[in-house]
């Protein structure tokens, strides 16, 4: 059974996060917590791939998926009508 409150957004930081979301972002040593916004932290994510050519489809996948959340959670926060 899938532990919900591990997809709950939470403040860590100065950002919004699950702990799903943290979990990646350590398990590839990204350092997030130095992050002021998410826009900050896609970047880190972009750079990390681009930098580590040898990572599997899977994990490439992975950090790709974590990015487009974020982004799309950072529009709607950035973006008000």
């Amino acid at each position: 059974m899938t532990n919900i409150n591990k997809y709950l957004l939470k403040k860590s930081g100065k950002l919004l996060l699950s702990d799903y979301q943290i979990e990646i972002l350590k398990k590839y040593n990204i350092d997030f917590q130095s992050c002021k916004n998410l826009r900050e932290v896609i970047m880190l994510i972009d750079l990390f791939i681009n930098n580590n050519l040898d990572l599997e489809n899977e994990e490439i996948e992975e950090l790709d998926q974590l990015a487009m959340d974020l982004n799309e959670r950072n529009y709607y926060l950035n973006n008000k009508a």
